[in-house]
C-alpha cells in the first residue's frame, strides 16, 4: 500500500498495525481458524494500542483519528483474517451510536470500555425476516413501569456469543404512521436474564467472527437504556451504515491486498517451462489487471473516508460507491489469485481459499451490492 503521502500520524497508525498482524495475528490465526473461534484474550491489548478508537475523539478515550483512520486499521486486522477485521469493525460500529447518541452515563458505562477493549459491543438490528429492510423489523418494545419489555429475535448478530452488552433495535409504540418513526436503539447488558444468545452459526467465511441469533423473550430494561430519542432509531442506523460501508469497503481492500501479496510472490518463485510464471503474459496480465483494480478501490475509499470526515454531502453516495466497488473487486481478485496459484491455490496450505470463502459474504453484509446501487442512483437523483 502506497502510503506516504498520508498524514504522518495514519501512516504510524498503519505500520503499528502492520506490526501487531505479523507479531501477533498471523502466529495464531489457523489455530482459531479452525476452531471458528476470535481470539478474544486480544480485545484488551487492541483497546489500548487504540485499534477501536480512532473514529473518537480525545475527549472519550479515542485517537482522533476520524473515520480514514480507523479505516485503515481495519484495512491491515483484515490482512490477518477476514473474520478478524470483522470483529474489530463491529465493536467500532456498536458503539458509535452511543458516541453520537448516548448520554455522558452511557458513554461512561458502555463507551469507554468498547474503546479499552475491557467491554465488548455487538449491534442487533438484523432478522431472520427483515435484512436490508430495516424500517420493516418486527422485534418489539412495549412500556412497562420505568422501562420497556423487548420481545423478538435477531440473526446473524456478529460478536453476541462473547459481547458484554448489546445495541438492540426494537419497535416502540408510538403513533407514527411512518415505519421509520417507530424504531428505537437500545442498550441490553449480557446477563439480563431476558436475552438468550442461540448457538454460533456455521458459516462459509469469516470463522474467526463469532455469530449467533438473540432472542428477545421479556426482556425488561431501564428508561436509561434507551439512546438517543425514542422512534429516532432508524435514523441514527443509517448513520451508523454509512459508517459501516467505509470499514467493510476497507476490509475488501485488505483481504485484496493480501491475496494479490500471495499471487505476486508464487508467480515469482513457481517455474514452469523453465521460467518463472510470471514471465507469461497470461499471468502478468491478470496481475497487472489486479493491481489496479485494487488500486482504485483504495483510493475510492479515501475519498469516502476523508469527506465522511469532512461532513462533506456527498459523502453517502461515495461511501455507497466504495462498497459497491470494492466488495466485487475483492471477489474478482481472489478468484483471479487462485487461478494464479492453480491447484495449490486449491489447498488450505495457502490463505488464499480462506480470502476467496471471507470475500464472498462482502457483497452482502452491510447492505447488499444491490442496495447500495439503489442509494448511489438516488442521490444521482433518480
Amino acid at each position: 500500500m502506497a502510503i506516504q503521502y498520508l498524514p504522518t500520524e495514519l501512516t504510524e497508525v498503519t505500520r503499528l498495525v502492520a506490526r501487531f498482524v505479523d507479531q501477533e495475528l498471523r502466529p495464531i490465526v489457523e489455530d482459531y481458524e479452525s476452531r471458528q473461534r476470535f481470539p478474544v484474550a486480544f480485545m484488551p491489548k487492541m483497546g489500548e494500542l487504540g485499534f477501536f478508537g480512532a473514529a473518537f475523539p480525545e475527549a472519550v478515550g479515542g485517537t482522533n483519528l476520524g473515520k480514514l483512520g480507523q479505516s485503515l486499521i481495519v484495512q491491515e486486522l483484515s490482512k490477518a483474517s477476514g473474520g478478524i477485521g470483522a470483529t474489530v469493525l463491529v465493536q467500532v460500529l456498536s458503539i458509535y451510536p452511543i458516541f453520537r447518541y448516548g448520554t455522558p452515563a452511557q458513554q461512561e458505562t458502555y463507551l469507554l470500555p468498547g474503546i479499552q477493549g475491557q467491554k465488548i459491543a455487538c449491534i442487533a438490528v438484523t432478522e431472520p425476516n427483515h435484512g436490508s429492510d430495516v424500517a420493516g423489523i418486527e422485534t418489539t418494545a412495549v412500556r412497562d413501569g420505568t422501562g420497556y419489555r423487548l420481545n423478538g429475535s435477531k440473526m446473524f448478530i456478529t460478536n453476541s456469543p462473547f459481547a458484554d452488552f448489546l445495541v438492540v433495535a426494537a419497535k416502540t409504540e408510538n403513533h407514527a404512521a411512518d415505519p421509520h418513526h417507530q424504531i428505537t436503539l437500545f442498550i441490553v447488558e449480557r446477563n439480563n436474564p431476558g436475552l438468550q444468545v442461540g448457538p454460533h452459526l456455521q458459516k462459509l467465511g469469516w470463522f474467526t467472527s463469532e455469530t449467533a441469533p438473540v432472542y428477545l423473550d421479556n426482556c425488561w430494561v431501564p428508561e436509561t437504556a434507551v439512546i438517543g430519542e425514542a422512534g429516532q432509531g432508524f435514523y441514527y442506523i443509517m448513520d451508523d451504515f454509512n459508517f459501516e460501508r467505509l470499514l467493510l469497503s476497507a476490509q475488501c481492500v485488505g483481504l485484496a491486498e493480501e491475496a494479490l501479496n500471495i499471487a505476486l510472490r508464487y508467480a515469482r518463485e513457481r517455474t514452469q517451462f523453465g521460467q518463472p510464471i510470471g514471465a507469461f503474459q497470461a499471468i502478468r496480465h491478470k496481475l497487472a489487471a489486479m493491481a489496479t483494480q485494487i488500486e482504485a478501490g483504495r483510493l475510492l475509499l479515501l475519498e469516502a473516508a476523508s469527506q465522511a470526515d469532512q461532513g462533506q454531502d456527498s459523502a453517502i453516495k461515495t461511501a455507497s460507491m466504495a462498497k459497491y466497488f470494492c466488495a466485487e473487486m475483492v471477489n474478482r481478485v481472489a478468484y483471479d489469485a487462485i487461478q494464479v496459484l492453480g491447484g495449490a491455490g486449491y489447498l488450505r496450505d495457502y490463505p488464499l481459499e480462506r480470502i476467496y470463502r471471507d470475500a464472498r459474504i462482502l457483497p452482502i453484509g452491510g447492505g447488499t451490492s444491490e442496495i447500495q446501487l439503489n442509494i448511489i442512483a438516488r442521490q444521482l437523483g433518480l
